[in-house]
């Protein structure tokens, strides 16, 4: 589905009036997923269903001291 092409000419132009920047997505196949998706879907699932009410306590989840040390390797290996 395409956005119309007076909806994106007006959100670029209030994002450039506002002095902000536009980022632009990485190029996507679907044959091919980014090297970090492993670790971030693997701390999606760990943080799903959790409530932090600081940023001390998201600190003190710990994410990557509780996976195995084969966690990284199988994702840069897939």
């Amino acid at each position: 589905m395409r956005t119309p092409d007076r909806v994106t000419r007006v959100v670029r132009d209030t994002i450039q009036r506002l002095g902000r920047e536009t980022l632009c997505h990485p190029p996507f196949s679907f044959g091919f997923t980014p090297f970090d998706y492993h670790c971030f879907h693997s701390l999606d699932n760990h943080l799903r269903g959790k409530c932090f009410t600081n940023e001390a306590d998201l600190r003190q989840t710990d994410f990557f001291a509780s996976e195995i040390p084969s966690f990284a390797a199988r994702g840069l290996h897939r």
